[in-house]
């Protein structure tokens, strides 16, 4: 799916300001955002949910295995940045299939973690979800 090379992308962005996952960022909420969907929104996010978020939610999955984060390295945390606010993004456009994902995989109390940042963008994130 398109939507998962637009991920892989934004994910591997090596520039230290991350601009091209900034702009990847906005094209993947262009594609998430029910509004736009021509075609079946439910087949769309169920495709989305079984098959490109976990590459998306992957960074911070990794990051947060213990009680505080494991990388605090500034490219990190604003990668880290970016994927809060698509998930953002999708508490507040995709109700249901979100909420089964974050209480499935216990996405909560991962972003949780991030609240004991060193990076005051990152441990406020948490605040905007």
């Amino acid at each position: 799916m398109l939507i998962n090379i637009a991920i892989e992308q934004m994910l591997s962005d090596s520039e230290p300001e991350l601009g091209g996952a900034v702009q990847l960022m906005g094209v993947i909420r262009i594609l998430l955002d029910p509004e736009n969907m021509l075609t079946e929104k439910t087949d769309f996010l169920n495709l989305f949910y079984k098959y490109s978020i976990q590459t998306l939610v992957a960074p911070l999955l990794s990051n947060t295995v213990g009680d505080t984060p494991q990388n605090e390295n500034y490219q990190t945390a604003q990668l880290l940045g970016l994927v809060l606010e698509i998930l953002s993004f999708c508490v507040e456009h995709h109700s249901y299939h979100i909420k089964s994902y974050i209480i499935q995989k216990d996405l909560l109390k991962r972003i949780l973690v991030l609240m004991k940042s060193n990076h005051t963008s990152l441990y406020l994130a948490p605040l905007d979800c």
